[in-house]
Formats: structure tokens, C-alpha cells, sequence
């Protein structure tokens, strides 16, 4: 018969890999974005031919350059939440991905739930 330490802790595994599957998903459509993005950047270039504001151009290199962070961080905590580890990078890319709303927002703090129940599970001593 299982335990009901035993179960709680399958059920925060099966929750990890939900999660992580929610941030490759998530990573998955911002990169989508970003090729729609990139798409129609070239098309008003294409248009414009010589006319180009440089400042437009420097700001579509820092939003390209962020979003590029968001997605990288994005697939990380996804692949860390499906190898189940948990330890202070995944703290921390759970509180920088809370800055992706909505999205974002929803999967960090379900990611912060799930790291606290997680270690409540790990710290609690195995009844026989």
C-alpha cells in the first residue's frame, strides 16, 4: 500500500512535468512571435529602402535580444522542472519568468507553489 507521503510526492512529479511542458510550450510560442516579428521588421525595411530610422533598428535589436533571454530561460526551466530538479537556479528563473505576463506570470507562480510543496515533501521523514 502506498504511502500518503509517497503519493503526494507522484503527484508533485506529475506536476513537474506539467509545468515544464507549459514552459516548452511557452518558449515554443515566443518563438513563434518572434518570427512573425522578425517577418514583418524585414517587410518595413524592404519598404522603406533607404529611408531607415537606426533608432528603430536599435530597438527591434534590444526587444529581438530580450526576447531571445525570455525563450532561452523559458526552455531552461522547462527542461529543469522535467529532470525534477530542484535547487536555487530554478528559484530564480521561476522570479525572472513572472515578469512574462500572463503567461509567464501563471507558470512562475505555479512553478514557486510547486518548489515549496516539493521541498515540504523532501523534508518530511517517511512514516512506516
Amino acid at each position: 500500500m502506498e504511502t500518503a507521503s509517497k503519493r503526494s510526492s507522484n503527484g508533485l512529479s506529475l506536476s513537474a512535468k506539467l509545468l515544464g511542458i507549459g514552459y516548452l510550450v511557452y518558449a515554443a510560442l515566443m518563438l513563434v512571435f518572434a518570427a512573425f516579428r522578425l517577418i514583418s521588421f524585414v517587410n518595413l525595411l524592404s519598404q522603406q529602402h533607404a529611408s531607415v530610422n537606426p533608432l528603430v533598428v536599435i530597438s527591434f535589436v534590444i526587444f529581438a535580444i530580450i526576447l531571445l533571454l525570455l525563450v532561452a530561460s523559458s526552455a531552461a526551466m522547462g527542461l529543469r522542472l522535467l529532470a525534477e530538479k530542484r535547487n536555487w537556479p530554478n528559484w530564480t528563473l521561476a522570479c525572472v519568468l513572472l515578469l512574462g505576463f500572463p503567461v509567464g506570470t501563471i507558470l512562475g507562480v505555479l512553478t514557486l507553489i510547486w518548489m515549496r510543496l516539493s521541498r515540504r515533501t523532501e523534508q518530511q521523514p517517511a512514516s512506516s
